[in-house]
């Protein structure tokens, strides 16, 4: 077992298995380290997934009954393969979700709901340390088969033009065809 998190501590059992007690929390200021917590053993289901980001991410099993709980319809929306936040008026207070959501529609080839996508646009990403947006990039270039999904999906809910304007400078720049010839074409469409 592993210990991880220092805000949110998640105990990792082996490689597939995330453990995190029920927690209250509330957001106290800037940043994703102004929370206050306090864990609540008998916190219901439903609200210890109320703030969960994603429904796909809200979605519980027993581990002594084998029981999957689904408050939020997760499963429903992992069969249409579609992000959901679970609930717009906590999902901004976390602003790497909006990068979270690039990468795992990359990685899972998922679609992004509209209202998701327009809490996302909202969202001031000033706020986020290099390293953890590094970390989400690394996710999204690493572990997806088309990275360039995320990239258009990061472009999509505004994080390109906030964290990335080297980038954004480089969409739809012609290049020369005598050293790009194979398909500099498919790369600005898929933006």
């Amino acid at each position: 077992m592993n210990v991880v998190g220092e805000a949110f501590t998640v105990y990792k059992l082996g490689t597939h298995l995330d453990v995190s007690l029920p927690r209250r929390e509330r957001k106290t200021g800037r940043g994703h380290r102004a929370f206050f917590i306090a864990g609540d053993p008998e916190m219901s289901f439903a609200d210890a997934t109320s703030r969960r980001d994603f429904t796909i991410n809200a979605i519980l099993q027993d581990p002594l009954t084998g029981e999957i709980i689904d408050p939020c319809g997760g499963r429903a929306d992992l069969k249409e393969k579609l992000l959901r936040a679970v609930s717009p008026e906590t999902f901004s207070e976390d602003s790497l979700r909006v990068l979270r959501a690039a990468q795992f529609a990359a990685r899972f080839e998922f679609d992004i709901d509209p209202q998701t996508v327009s809490l996302c646009r909202a969202i001031d990403l000033a706020d986020l340390p290099s390293e953890r947006v590094w970390g989400e990039m690394e996710k999204l270039l690493l572990h997806a088969e088309r990275p360039s999904v995320g990239l258009k999906w990061l472009r999509d809910l505004g994080a390109i033009d906030q964290l990335f304007p080297e980038i954004k400078t480089l969409i739809e720049v012609p290049q020369d065809r005598e050293w790009h010839p194979e398909a500099m074409s498919l790369f600005i469409h898929a933006w």
